[in-house]
C-alpha cells in the first residue's frame, strides 16, 4: 500500500505505509499540489496542481505531464486504469487517455 504527501518544499514523497518508509521523493515546481490520485494497481501516481502528472511509483520517474494551459486544476481521479479526468478552477471537465 502506498501514500503520497507534500513537504515544505512542494515536493513529493510516496510511501510505502506498510513498511513505513519513504519509496521516492517527486520534485515538482513551485506550486502546491492539490491532489494526489493512485491508479487501481497502484503503479501510476496522478499528481494535481496547474497541470497533472503522472508518475511511476516503482522508479519515481516522471511518465507525462498533461498540458493545462491557462487555468490550474483543481482536482482530477481515474476513470479507468488509462483515463482521467480532471476538473480546472472555473469548472471545466477533461477526458485524458482511452
Amino acid at each position: 500500500q502506498l501514500a503520497a504527501t507534500n513537504i515544505d518544499n512542494f515536493s513529493t514523497i510516496i510511501w510505502d505505509i506498510v513498511k513505513g518508509v519513504p519509496l521516492h521523493t517527486i520534485p515538482e515546481d513551485t506550486n502546491f499540489v492539490n491532489a494526489y490520485r493512485f491508479s487501481s494497481d497502484s503503479r501510476t501516481l496522478l499528481t494535481i496542481r496547474a497541470d497533472a502528472k503522472l508518475w511511476d511509483t516503482l522508479s519515481g520517474e516522471l511518465l507525462q505531464t498533461l498540458e493545462n494551459p491557462g487555468t490550474f486544476l483543481a482536482t482530477g481521479d481515474y476513470v479507468t486504469p488509462h483515463k482521467i479526468v480532471t476538473l480546472n478552477v472555473q469548472g471545466l471537465i477533461r477526458e485524458w487517455g482511452e
